[in-house]
């Protein structure tokens, strides 16, 4: 009998072929050693706490970092002037928003919603309407 006829036959019951089948794959998924931080770790426990505390770091939270500048940090040569600094704080024009989206490459996606640009193209004279931009 072959492997799949015999797991037909015998892999649901509760015999030894099952217990060869199951334990040969444990065998097989189990890490028998890890190494964190330069040190192998060989212990079943230290492997899971390692693990846990690698993937704890990675995802937990952060803490947070504040970065300021100096008062000197910008010389005078690389400060926008009041002018420029007027223009960026601008609000946005419906114009220049609609030259903008037209003007971006089709089937692309700019942001996390999902929608592409095509979308934005399609339906612009409803999103124009909306009032919403």
């Amino acid at each position: 009998m072959g492997g799949g006829e015999k797991w037909v036959c015998e892999g649901d019951a509760n015999t030894q072929f099952f217990h060869l089948v199951a334990n040969g794959r444990r065998r097989k998924k189990t890490i028998t050693m890890l190494e964190s931080e330069g040190v192998t770790i060989t212990d079943q426990n230290e492997i899971r706490e390692a693990i846990y505390t690698y993937y704890r770091k990675l995802f937990g939270v952060q803490p947070e970092t504040k970065v300021t500048l100096g008062d000197g940090a910008w010389t005078e040569h690389g400060k926008l002037d009041s002018h420029d600094n007027a223009s960026l704080l601008k609000p946005i024009t419906e114009e220049e928003l609609k030259e903008t989206i037209f003007g971006m490459k089709e089937d692309t996606v700019p942001g996390p919603d999902g929608f592409t640009v095509t979308f934005y193209k399609r339906f612009w004279h409803i999103i124009n309407r909306a009032g919403q931009i």
